[in-house]
């Protein structure tokens, strides 16, 4: 018996310490749908609340609201999760995950007779309102998708209250008026049926519709002697030609709807419609989702982080007329051919609308800022509406200013970009009030050079051709004398100091004289400094030594190699004729447009790669990568497609690469493809830099993601790798797997104490790491059951 029980210890204890071997996270059980594929049930980011409210008079034990979800539009497609709720007075709310690949809910809302309160019944999705929720008493469905947040507020009322049931009034859905008879009608359907969108029975106080299955259809409506019955096509369908109901030919209107006035009876009303010509009925849609970029939507696709589209009112022959809109992720807007329909196109900063146009059809600016009206003739998509555009700069009638860049200025603005001017000779303040505004510098005073005047004007393009210098009724235009946050100035001035002179700048705004901290490059002759204020500027002659070499930082950090103050932006950089040239990585631009050192390998073969005409690069041609760290403002679709692509690799940080072209003196140009792949190069960040790590470029583009492999030399910390398209983008990394990273990561040296904590340890959830555990735990039970078995046999010997 003892020895019994020492071997039951002895197999326990070995369990035990097995099992405790085994990572915690492998044990790890997902929740519902975690990991699944999009089309499973796993949630995605978006909430939804329901609250079903009965009045006390009302039996709320019969009353339920049911919600399913789908992964096609419309109420369509797989059903992807189904909650139906019974609610009384006391419980009415219950909150959930929307399902992950949702693209609609259907409603549905079971009263027991009773009648919904439409006036104080709400559905909004990510805030916008339904506006016609009253078939939700039939099944509502509704375009959403996993990222919105649906609220749905129903509140119940007692049919046997007097008064009329509160509603939206005649032709919306309700549910009955106060204490009158309910009854049910029939009807059977024939004809060319599938252009039918829906059938509506008016009884004189509401409106409701029939619910069809099989050409067949029932609706409960208060007891009259008349009803009005309408019968409506498909939107985009064709339009009915003619329709009777019981032998009685229907009035048809000129949008191809039937209707007739019908006594009340018992048996079924039958419907015949025969199909007449196509409708006129005409849409404008668009997405912001990049996974809807391609089918239906692949030209109807605007990046948000670029602008974004308003509908803004219709007028349908001179008459204002409500338009059916959807703004579910962009959005769409139903129409008829004719209809004048105002729209607002709003650039981010930084942005303007690239052209005024839909379909060929040329858009009218209006005198509201950013609004325009077309007038329907066909099915339009709004696309690559908006480009990334530079500040506008004019220079005239100065003596000494032959030139001026700017930057920083779209942290300042809501939308579009600004223009600057500069005009010279303008009045110089008297040198004792110069030097009162130096402060304790003013001995270092030598002479007024030229008060020179900046202007500022934030410029929305209208779609048209020329800058605002030169066509400024192209622009709705906001004029500024303030910045929320400093612009940084660069003045292209002579070299005609003494020596042990150097340049610096007073600014006066309304009567308000201070120097500011200037610095002047004597070796490209230009005097750079910060405001954000826009007046009259003082150039002086002051004592001290300009910079004449590249040593110098002007942000008051250490010194770095390069000068940061005195560069200008890649847009300003001058094209050189007949050559075709990679300005990424020059001392012509700011360390802070290359935070990755980034730069073209295969500069070479540039004249391939953007399909360049010989005219083109007679003019000269600028190029250049422009890439930013957007971790903090990834778009979660992208994210979603990056982290469901990155597989055993860990997403280090997300950045947007685009590529530019500015050919002669023309306006710089985004390319998002190119005629063969762009081999570039990029600094990979100290922060993720590890021994033995490997990397991964993921690229998102058109909604579809990929895996970018490339070269990565561990002495110069380089990631090389090959492209043809610019968009999102994600650098992911994976450590070497050994089983004595865990127990090493954190002596890998004081340059990797960043990364310290992570180890090759399996995933929560990881299949093939688990299996391994299991196969130890059943070897472990083998070997202890086989040494069990024989010490038996030799004690039974």
């Amino acid at each position: 018996m003892k020895i019994k029980m020492k071997r039951l210890f002895g197999i326990m204890l070995s369990l035990v310490l097995v099992l405790g071997l085994m990572p915690v996270t492998s044990l790890t059980t997902y929740a519902e749908g975690e990991g699944e594929s999009e089309s499973g049930t796993g949630t995605g980011t978006g909430t939804y609340s329901a609250t079903l409210e009965a009045d006390l008079a009302v039996n709320s034990n019969n009353l339920s609201l049911e919600i399913r979800f789908f992964d096609n539009g419309g109420g369509t497609g797989n059903e992807l999760g189904e909650q139906p709720v019974t609610i009384s007075p006391e419980t009415g709310t219950y909150n959930g995950d929307i399902p992950k690949g949702t693209k609609s809910v259907k409603l549905k809302v079971e009263t027991d007779g009773n009648l919904v309160d439409f006036n104080s019944s709400s559905i909004t999705i990510s805030g916008n309102k339904v506006n016609d929720i009253g078939g939700i008493t039939g099944s509502l469905p509704l375009d959403i998708n996993e990222t919105n947040t649906l609220n749905i507020y129903i509140k119940v009322i007692s049919n046997n209250q007097g008064g009329e049931n509160p509603g939206p009034g005649p032709g919306d859905p309700s549910q009955g008026g106060g204490s009158q008879e309910r009854i049910t009608l029939s009807f059977t359907l024939s004809g060319d049926v599938d252009i039918i969108a829906e059938i509506s029975v008016f009884d004189g106080t509401e409106t409701q519709r029939l619910n069809i299955q099989d050409n067949k259809g029932t609706v409960t409506v208060n007891e009259a002697d008349k009803y009005t019955i309408t019968i409506s096509p498909e939107f985009g369908g064709f339009k009915i030609a003619s329709a009777s109901i019981d032998g009685n030919d229907c009035a048809i209107n000129g949008e191809g709807i039937a209707s007739r006035e019908v006594s009340k009876k018992n048996g079924a009303y039958n419907i015949s419609v025969t199909k007449g010509e196509q409708s006129d009925d005409v849409t404008i849609l668009w997405t912001y989702d990049p996974k809807e970029r391609t089918g239906g939507w692949s030209d109807a696709y605007i990046d948000a982080s670029t602008g974004t589209v308003e509908y803004v009112g219709a007028t349908r022959g001179g008459s204002k007329v409500d338009l059916v809109v959807d703004k579910n992720n962009g959005g769409y807007i139903q129409c008829k051919k004719g209809d004048v329909v105002t729209l607002k196109f709003v650039p981010k900063a930084g942005y303007q609308l690239t052209s005024a146009s839909l379909n060929g059809q040329t858009l009218v600016a209006q005198a509201s800022q950013s609004t325009f009206t077309v007038t329907m003739n066909g099915n339009f998509h709004l696309a690559g509406a908006f480009s990334k555009t530079n500040p506008q700069v004019k220079v005239s009638g100065s003596s000494s200013v032959s030139g001026l860049s700017v930057s920083g200025t779209d942290a300042a603005l809501n939308t579009g970009n600004v223009a600057v001017g500069v005009t010279g000779g303008k009045s110089n303040p008297d040198d004792d009030t110069i030097q009162t505004a130096m402060g304790n510098d003013s001995d270092d005073f030598v002479s007024a050079v030229e008060t020179v005047d900046i202007t500022m004007t934030n410029v929305i393009s209208k779609g048209g051709s020329g800058d605002y210098f030169s066509n400024a009724s192209n622009y709705w235009t906001n004029n500024m004398t303030d910045l929320s946050s400093a612009a940084s100035f660069s003045l292209s001035v002579p070299n005609n100091l003494s020596e042990g002179e150097t340049y610096s700048i007073v600014r006066n705004h309304n009567g308000t004289l201070e120097e500011l901290d200037a610095i002047y490059n004597s070796t490209m002759g230009r005097l750079t400094f910060s405001s954000d204020k826009f007046s009259n500027y003082t150039i002086i002659k002051k004592k001290g030594t300009p910079i004449t070499n590249q040593n110098d930082n002007s942000s008051g950090g250490s010194l770095d190699s390069t000068d940061t103050s005195t560069k200008v932006p890649y847009a300003d950089v001058a094209t050189t004729a007949g050559a075709v040239n990679d300005i990424t990585d020059t001392d012509a631009v700011t360390s802070e447009s290359n935070p990755f050192g980034a730069k073209i390998e295969n500069n070479d073969n540039l004249t391939t790669l953007l399909a360049l005409t010989p005219e083109e690069v007679a003019q000269g041609v600028n190029v250049w990568l422009d890439i930013q760290d957007m971790s903090d403002s990834v778009q979660e679709t992208d994210k979603t497609l990056i982290q469901d692509t990155s597989g055993d690799f860990t997403v280090g940080l997300y950045f947007d690469i685009n590529l530019f072209k500015k050919v002669g003196g023309n306006d710089a140009t985004k390319v998002t493809e190119t005629n063969g792949k762009v081999q570039a190069s990029i600094v990979i960040p100290e922060s993720l830099r590890k021994s033995g790590r490997t990397f991964e470029i993921i690229r998102v583009h058109e909604g579809e993601a990929t895996d970018i492999t490339g070269t990565y030399d561990e002495n110069t910390h380089v990631f090389t790798f090959e492209t043809d398209k610019f968009s999102t983008y994600a650098l992911a990394y994976k450590d070497q797997a050994s089983l004595s990273d865990s127990s090493t990561t954190s002596d890998s040296g004081s340059s990797d104490s960043s990364n310290s904590t992570q180890s090759t340890a399996p995933e929560t959830g990881d299949p093939n790491d688990i299996r391994v555990w299991y196969l130890l735990l059943l070897a472990s039970i083998g070997g202890l059951g086989f040494l069990g078995g024989s010490k038996k046999k030799k004690v039974n010997d």
